[in-house]
């Protein structure tokens, strides 16, 4: 899961460098520019719910089988 959160951040400081490079260069067309970052937003969503879902059924697993820590 740690993996997962760290390809997110990955991507949302890429969607950033993308944009800081796009408004002071401007190396791609617009109509280029928006499919990549629609593209890495994508990508990102999926990696964040891909993320939530493992976390939260390893949270249930653990609850089903009685190993919660409510210390």
């Amino acid at each position: 899961m740690r993996a997962g959160m760290k390809i997110a951040l990955g991507l949302f400081v890429f969607g950033i460098a993308l944009m800081l490079i796009q408004l002071w260069f401007t190396p791609w067309s617009a109509e280029m520019f928006i499919k990549l970052l629609v593209t890495v937003g994508a990508l990102f969503v999926v990696a964040l719910v891909v993320t939530m879902v493992n976390k939260e059924a390893h949270e249930l697993d653990k609850l089903k089988h009685g190993e919660d820590n409510l210390d």
